[in-house]
Parts: C-alpha cells; structure tokens; sequence
C-alpha cells in the first residue's frame, strides 16, 4: 500500500492492490507537489521466514504467550528474544520493483517517506532497531535518507 498526496489540491488516496502495475500508473501522474508515504511492513519488504510474516501474527503471539506461561519465561527475557529474533531476521521485498520505483520518484524530486508500527530506540539487545530497519531497507536498494 502506498498514500499518495497532491499537496496543491489536499486530496489523498490510498491504494490497496496486488498490482505494481495499478501503482506504476499513479506514480507517472505525480509530481514535486507529491507525497508518496510508504509502508514498511507487508508492502516494501516481509520476513523471508514464513512463521514471522505478518498473516502468523497471531500464532506467533500465542506461542510467545505460551512460553511466559508455561516456560516460566518472563517478560524482559521475552523481549531479549525477540530482539535476537528481529536482529537477525532476514527480509526479502514484497515486490522486486519497489527499489527502482522508489528511486524514480525520488530522482523527479517526488517527496517519499516511510512510516512503520514498530517502536524506535533500544529493543533488548538492539540499541536502535529503526537502525536494522534501516539496514533492511539499504540491502535492497532502498533509502529514504533523502
């Protein structure tokens, strides 16, 4: 998913598809008034592992649930886990396009950001993890730093 903004008129309109084609075409008709706000998660890059993708969620969920439980794991341990977890997740893009869409933009001077529901600062053993985040989305060609 993708928001797109004209900033001369206000208007938005967010697009919800399957189709980098459908997107392709909005992303001609913007220009330097544009805002084009992406979403981290699900739409430029997933979990290459299947059990961490965002449809699990909720297994994924109840089995952390379970370990504090029954394994007698507490939080902070939990959270310690997690952080190795996400410090070494591997990502792959949601669609191989998204690098060179992005710098399209990006190059026509087309405004481009990123937004993500995941927290900033220390995450367990990760000091930032907007930095693995980050990391992720340099992998594979895509910088928002701009």
């Amino acid at each position: 998913m993708a928001f797109y903004l004209d900033a001369k008129i206000i208007t938005t309109e967010i697009i919800t598809t399957d189709k980098i084609e459908d997107i392709e075409i909005e992303f001609a008709k913007a220009d330097n008034e544009t805002l084009v706000i992406f979403d981290y998660d699900d739409v430029l890059l997933e979990p290459v592992d299947i059990a961490l993708l965002s449809v699990n969620k909720n297994v994924s969920r109840k089995i952390a649930a379970d370990l504090m439980t029954y394994q007698n794991i507490s939080k902070d341990q939990m959270i310690i886990a997690l952080s190795v977890l996400t410090g070494n997740m591997k990502t792959r893009l949601v669609h191989e396009k998204w690098p060179l869409l992005i710098t399209v933009l990006q190059s026509r001077g087309i405004k481009t950001v990123l937004l993500t529901s995941c927290g900033a600062g220390r995450q367990g053993v990760i000091e930032k993890v907007e930095n693995v985040r980050r990391n992720h989305l340099l992998n594979v060609g895509i910088n928002f730093k701009n």
